[in-house]
C-alpha cells in the first residue's frame, strides 16, 4: 500500500552554465549499456546521467547529460519503440513513454541494480540483490529469487536464464514466477551471458573466463583464453560465431565455436563495457565515450565520432593572449592558440607520461614527466629537445621564473633548482615525499606542496624550505593572486590565506586539483568526478557547478586543469582526453539554494533560500491548480546585491479550495525588468472529502490499483467480494491518518490463490463513510 505525500523539488533558477564537449566527440563520459532498435539505431547510457541516441548516419547524435542528476545510468531497455526503462547505479528505475526523449522516476528497486530485461510491453525483470519482476511496466516489483544476479536473458515469454555474480545458473519456464538452479560454475566473478536458443549460451567473467553450454545450462565447457583481463560482455551470432570484449580494449572472437580464438587489442586503449548487434552489424561501447562499429562481424572496426586523443590530460598552462599548452599521458602534448577552440597535437615520439608544462613566454618552455624526463623548446613548441636530468623519478611539477631560474619537483623527495635554464641542476631533495606542485611567487619566495598534506616555503630563493602547514589531505595546487592572498587546492577542498601564507583557512570541501583566477574576485577550481567550483567573492565562498543547487556539469571524469579567458568563457581538461568548455559561466542574478513547500492542514508554507543575489528586485509567487493557468498570489522584496545567505517564506491559505494538486513557482525579477522562473514545486493537498475512486485499470489482468481518500484519522477497512457477496480478501484493516492512499489487488484471495475471471466488488468502511464499487477481472 502506498500513501500519496506531497511532492518536493529542490532546484535552482533555470539558467545554467552549460559545459559542452570539445574532445572527444560526440562526448567523453563512460558508456555503460546500450539498446539497439535496429542495426542502425542505437540508444546508449552512461555516467553523469548521460543518454545518447544515434541515427542512421552515425553522425546524428542527440546527447543529454544529467537527465538524472549526479547519477550513473547503468542499464537501458525498451519493450516497444516508445516504452523505455532505465536503471541508475543506485537502483532507481525510470520510465519513458516517448522513445527515450524524456524520462520519469518510477521507483527504487535496490541500492544497486545490475541488469534489466523486459519480455513484453508490461512484464520485465531486474537483477539486483534478487530477481525482481514487474507485470505493470515497473510500477510495482515483486521479489522472485534471493540471489545477486548480474545478467538475465529470455528466449521467449516463458523460458529464461539468470546468472549470479559467483556463477550460479538459474532457469525459469513460467515467465519468471519460479527459478531453479541448473548448475554452478567455478567460484569467481562473472559479468554477463548470452543465450541464442534454449540450448546454447556463453558466459564471461573475470580472469578471462569464457564458458559455453550446448544443453541449456546443465553442463558448461571452459575455454582457455590467453588473457587474465575482465571479460565484460559477449555477443553470440550463432553457435560457432561469438565475440567478447574486455578491459584495456581487448576484443576476443571465434568463428568455430571456440576451437580457435582471435585476440584483437589494437583498436582501443579504453575499457570496453558492452558488445551487441544484429547479424553481422556490431557495436561496442566503453569508457570515455568510446563507440566502435563493425558491419562484417568484427573483421574490421571503425570508431564513431572524432577525437584529438583519449590519453589522460594532466596539466594545462596558459600564455597570453590565448595560447594554451596541455601535458598528458603517452607523450601527449597539445597546443591551442585560440583559447582552446582548436588544438594541435605535438608528436614527441615518446610513450612517457607528461605531468606538467610551463612557459616563460610564447617561445620558451619546459615539460616534465615519468622516469625523470625533461624536455625544452626554444621555438614556440615546434621542436622539443631532451635535457639531461639527474633523477629518474616521476617529475610532477615544473615552474620557471625566467629563462634561467626554475625548479622541478616530483616523487622520492625530488626538488631540483637551476639557475642556467636547465644546463645544470642543484639537488635540494627532501626525504621520500611525493612533491606535487612547485610555485615561484617571486624571486625569493618559493612554495612546494606534497601528497603528504604539507605546504613548504622558502624565503631565500629555494635554498632552504620550511614546513608552514599540514592540511587535511593531499595538496595538488598552489596559487597566489596578490602578495597577501593565495589558495591551495587539496583532495579535501580549498584553503585560503590573506597573510602571505602564514596561516591557511578552509573555504571549500570539494576535491580540487587545479585553480585559476581571472581577477581578484572570480576564480574556478576543478577536481574529481567532474566537479567545477567557482567563487565570485575572492574565494570566501565556493559554489559547485553540477551540484544540486548550482550549475549543470558535463562529465563525471576527473578534471585536472582549468583556464578562463574571462568571467564567462572557460575550458577544462581531464582524464580520457577530456576537454570541455563553457561560454556562459557568469553568475546568475540569484543563486537559489532551495525552494520547497510544506503543507499544514489547508495552508501551504513556501520557503526558499538564496546563496547570493545580484540586482535582485524581488520574487513574484505564482500558483497553478491542476493544469490551469498560472496566477500571481504575492510578492517578496529582494535584497538587491548581496553575497550573504538569505531566507524567504510565504504562506498560502487554501481553505475553501477543493483541489488535489497545486503547483508553485517563483518569478525572480531584476531591477532592470528582466526575470527568470524557478523550477516548479508540486504538492498534493490533503483531501477535503471521503472518496473511493474507480479502480484502474478496469477491466484488469493480473493486478489493479484502488485509490481512496479520508479526511480525518479513521479505522479503515477495504475488502474484496465476489458476486455472491463472499469476502475474497481484506486489503486494509487498520487505523490510518488523513490522506490519499493507493493499494494494489493482485487478483488473489486471502490464501494467495488466483481467483477466476468475473465481476468483483470492493468496499471501504472508514468511520461513518462507506462506499462500494464494481470491477472486472479478465484472465
Amino acid at each position: 500500500m502506498k500513501k500519496l505525500f506531497y511532492l518536493l523539488f529542490l532546484f535552482p533558477f533555470t539558467v545554467f552554465a552549460q559545459w559542452t564537449w570539445v574532445n572527444p566527440l560526440p562526448q567523453g563520459n563512460d558508456l555503460l549499456d546500450f539498446y539497439l532498435f535496429n542495426s542502425d539505431s542505437l540508444y546508449a547510457v552512461g555516467t553523469a546521467g548521460t543518454v545518447m541516441s544515434l541515427g542512421n548516419s552515425h553522425t546524428n547524435w542527440d546527447i543529454q547529460h544529467q537527465i538524472i542528476p549526479m547519477t550513473p545510468l547503468v542499464r537501458v531497455e525498451f519493450s516497444s519503440p516508445n516504452d523505455g526503462y532505465l536503471l541508475s547505479e543506485y537502483g532507481g528505475f525510470y520510465r519513458s513513454t516517448n522513445g527515450g526523449l524524456s524520462w520519469n522516476y518510477s521507483s527504487t528497486i535496490h541500492y544497486y541494480a545490475y541488469c534489466i530485461k523486459f519480455i513484453n510491453e508490461t512484464t520485465g525483470f531486474v537483477g539486483a540483490d534478487a530477481i525482481y519482476k514487474t507485470t505493470n511496466k515497473g510500477a510495482n516489483w515483486v521479489k522472485k529469487l534471493q540471489e545477486y544476479v548480474t545478467s538475465i536473458d529470455f528466449i521467449n515469454d516463458t523460458l529464461g536464464f539468470a546468472l549470479s555474480f559467483l556463477g550460479s545458473i538459474y532457469k525459469t519456464t513460467d515467465a519468471g514466477e519460479n527459478w531453479y538452479l541448473l548448475n554452478a560454475l567455478p567460484s569467481q566473478w562473472y559479468t554477463e551471458f548470452d543465450f541464442i536458443n534454449e540450448q546454447f549460451g556463453v558466459v564471461v567473467g573475470y580472469d578471462g573466463a569464457i564458458y559455453k553450454t550446448y544443453d541449456g545450462g546443465v553442463h558448461w565447457n571452459y575455454h582457455t583464453i590467453n588473457t587474465n583481463r575482465v571479460v565484460t560482455s559477449v555477443y553470440c551470432r550463432d553457435e560457432n560465431n561469438f565475440i567478447a570484449v574486455a578491459d584495456s580494449g581487448l576484443i576476443i572472437k571465434t568463428t568455430n565455436g571456440g576451437a580457435r580464438w582471435i585476440l584483437n587489442n589494437k583498436e582501443s586503449i579504453v575499457r570496453l563495457r558492452k558488445i551487441g548487434g544484429i547479424g553481422d552489424k556490431l557495436y561496442i561501447i566503453g569508457s570515455y565515450g568510446e563507440i566502435l562499429f563493425s558491419d562484417d562481424f568484427g573483421e574490421n572496426w571503425s570508431k564513431i565520432g572524432n577525437e584529438i586523443t583519449r590519453d589522460s590530460l594532466n596539466y594545462m598552462t596558459n600564455i597570453d593572449p590565448g595560447i594554451l599548452w596541455v601535458a598528458g599521458n603517452n607523450g601527449t602534448i597539445l597546443n591551442s592558440t585560440d583559447y582552446g577552440q582548436n588544438w594541435i597535437v605535438k608528436n614527441l615520439e615518446t610513450s612517457e607520461n607528461f605531468y606538467s608544462v610551463d612557459f616563460v613566454d610564447p617561445q620558451k618552455g619546459w615539460i616534465v614527466g615519468s622516469n625523470g624526463l625533461v624536455m625544452t623548446t626554444n621555438d614556440f613548441g615546434e621542436t622539443w629537445n631532451q635535457q639531461t636530468f639527474p633523477s629518474t623519478s616521476r617529475l610532477r611539477s615544473v615552474d620557471f621564473y625566467d629563462y634561467n631560474y626554475g625548479f622541478i619537483v616530483g616523487d622520492d623527495g625530488v626538488i631540483y633548482k637551476t639557475t642556467d635554464g636547465g644546463s645544470t641542476w642543484i639537488n635540494l631533495s627532501i626525504g621520500n615525499y611525493q612533491f606535487s606542485k612547485i610555485y615561484i611567487k617571486d624571486s625569493m619566495t618559493v612554495w612546494i606542496a606534497n601528497l603528504q598534506r604539507q605546504l613548504l616555503r622558502s624565503l631565500d630563493g629555494g635554498n632552504n624550505f620550511n614546513l608552514i602547514a599540514t592540511l587535511n589531505s593531499e595538496v595538488y595546487d598552489i596559487l597566489f593572486i596578490n602578495d597577501q592572498k593565495g589558495f591551495v587546492g587539496c583532495k579535501g577542498g580549498v584553503y585560503k590565506t590573506t597573510n602571505s601564507g602564514e596561516t591557511w583557512s578552509p573555504k571549500s570541501g570539494v576535491d580540487t586539483r587545479k585553480l585559476y583566477f581571472v581577477n581578484d574576485n572570480f576564480g574556478w577550481g576543478v577536481g574529481d568526478k567532474g566537479r567545477i567550483i567557482r567563487t565570485i567573492n575572492s574565494g570566501d565562498r565556493w559554489d559547485t557547478f553540477g551540484g544540486p543547487n548550482f550549475f549543470e556539469k558535463a562529465t563525471d571524469n576527473l578534471l585536472t586543469g582549468v583556464y578562463f579567458k574571462n568571467i564567462e568563457e572557460g575550458i577544462a581538461i581531464g582524464v580520457g582526453g577530456t576537454i570541455i568548455k563553457t561560454e556562459n559561466a557568469s553568475p546568475t542574478p540569484v543563486e537559489l539554494s532551495f525552494f520547497n513547500a510544506l503543507v499544514n492542514g489547508y495552508k501551504v508554507e513556501l520557503k526558499w533560500q538564496t546563496a547570493s543575489e545580484l540586482n535582485n528586485q524581488g520574487f513574484e509567487v505564482q500558483r497553478m491548480f491542476g493544469n490551469s493557468d498560472w496566477i500571481t498570489i504575492g510578492f517578496k522584496q529582494g535584497l538587491g546585491t548581496t553575497t550573504e545567505i538569505t531566507n524567504y517564506s510565504f504562506e498560502d491559505d487554501l481553505s475553501g479550495f477543493n483541489v488535489e494538486r497545486v503547483s508553485y513557482r517563483l518569478k525572480q525579477i531584476d531591477f532592470n525588468g528582466t526575470y527568470k522562473f524557478s523550477e516548479v514545486v508540486g504538492i498534493l493537498m490533503p483531501p477535503n472529502k471521503y472518496e473511493l475512486t474507480q479502480n484502474y485499470p478496469n477491466p484488469f489482468n493480473p493486478a489493479t490499483t484502488i485509490r481512496y481518500s479520508i479526511t480525518t484519522p479513521s479505522k479503515v477497512k477495504l475488502q474484496i467480494f465476489n458476486a455472491l457477496g463472499e469476502e475474497i480478501v481484506s486489503l486494509v484493516n487498520k487505523e490510518q491518518s488523513a490522506g490519499t492512499y493507493e493499494v494494489i489487488w493482485d487478483g488473489k484471495d486471502k490464501y494467495d490463490n488466483a481467483v477466476s475471471s468475473g465481476i468483483y466488488f470492493y468496499r471501504i468502511n472508514a468511520g461513518q463513510f462507506s462506499e462500494t464499487r464494481k470491477m472486472i477481472l479478465l484472465r
